[in-house]
C-alpha cells in the first residue's frame, strides 16, 4: 500500500453578504468618521507632553480618590501613551499605579474635546481607592475601596 495524503475538501463558506444602498452609505459614512478619528488620534499623540518621571517621593495627598491604571484606561478611553503624561504613585509592595481620579478625568475632557476619543461615556467597572496618608510608610492599608462602581457616582466626577 502506498500512502498518498489525503486531499482536504474546501470549508464551506457563508454567502457573500449583499448589502442594501442605504447600508452600503451608512458604511462609507462610519469608513469617513472612522478616518477622521483615526486622524485627530494622531493630532492629539503627538500633542501630547513627554511621560512623567516616576519619583519615589512623590505620593498623593490625603483624601485623594485614585484608580488603577488598567481601569482608568479601559474605563474612559484611554491610551498606554496618554496614561504616561499623568503623574501617579507606585508603591515598592506592589506593581500597581495609583492614578488621581480627577488628572484621568481632566485627560479625558481634554482628549475628548480635541476630537480623538469618540464619546465621554464610561465603559466597565471602575475601581476607586482613597489615599489616607500622604507621609511615612506606603501599605496596602494606605489605599481603602472608596467605592466599587462608576456608575452610581458618576456626576461626582463630572
Amino acid at each position: 500500500m502506498e500512502d498518498s495524503p489525503i486531499p482536504k475538501l474546501p470549508k464551506a463558506r457563508p454567502p457573500k453578504k449583499v448589502l442594501t444602498a442605504e447600508e452600503k452609505e451608512e458604511a462609507k459614512a462610519q469608513r469617513a468618521a472612522n478616518k477622521v478619528l483615526r486622524e485627530k488620534r494622531t493630532e492629539w499623540e503627538a500633542s501630547l507632553p513627554p511621560p512623567f518621571q516616576q519619583s519615589s517621593s512623590f505620593k498623593h495627598s490625603a483624601g485623594t480618590l485614585v484608580t488603577f491604571k488598567t481601569d482608568a484606561k479601559r474605563v474612559f478611553g484611554l491610551s498606554e501613551r496618554d496614561m504616561e503624561t499623568l503623574r501617579y504613585e507606585a508603591c515598592p509592595w506592589s506593581i500597581k499605579q495609583y492614578y488621581a481620579l480627577a488628572d484621568v478625568r481632566a485627560l479625558q475632557r481634554r482628549k475628548f474635546s480635541a476630537g480623538a476619543l469618540p464619546s465621554m461615556e464610561l465603559k466597565g467597572h471602575l475601581r476607586v481607592l482613597e489615599t489616607l496618608s500622604s507621609g511615612g510608610h506606603r501599605g496596602k492599608s494606605n489605599f481603602p475601596y472608596a467605592y466599587d462602581d462608576a456608575a452610581c457616582y458618576y456626576p461626582m466626577w463630572a
